[in-house]
């Protein structure tokens, strides 16, 4: 299995490196629209290789879409650390109750 998952990640390794160096010309990327003739400010725009400009779209989507997880599971997360508690507090219970030598109870005779 831990072949196979090697071998995996080398095989997309090799495409992502097969398709930055063929999508390596510049391309320039705005924030906006050209909006000047409506009085906007320019956008600013910085030269990129494509292939860096998937990347990071890749990069972000992967960002949003993990703390996307993380929010949604806020709650599973929540109700863990209320279960561990409570566990943690149980078991300190019982340990006392187990320690105690002093029991109420009136030893019953042998017969």
């Amino acid at each position: 299995m831990r072949t196979l998952k090697f071998a995996v990640a080398l095989l997309v390794a090799i495409v992502i490196g097969v398709l930055a160096v063929a999508n390596s010309a510049d391309i320039t990327v705005r924030l906006w629209p050209d909006l000047s003739d409506y009085g906007v400010a320019h956008a600013p725009e910085i030269a990129l290789p494509l292939f860096a400009f998937g990347l990071l779209c890749g990069l972000v989507g992967f960002l949003l879409g993990a703390a996307r997880e993380w929010m949604r599971e806020g709650r599973v997360r929540g109700e863990g650390r209320k279960a561990r508690r409570e566990a943690a507090q149980l078991q300190m219970k019982v340990e006392r109750l187990s320690d105690d030598t002093d029991d109420d109870l009136p030893a019953l005779s042998a017969r």
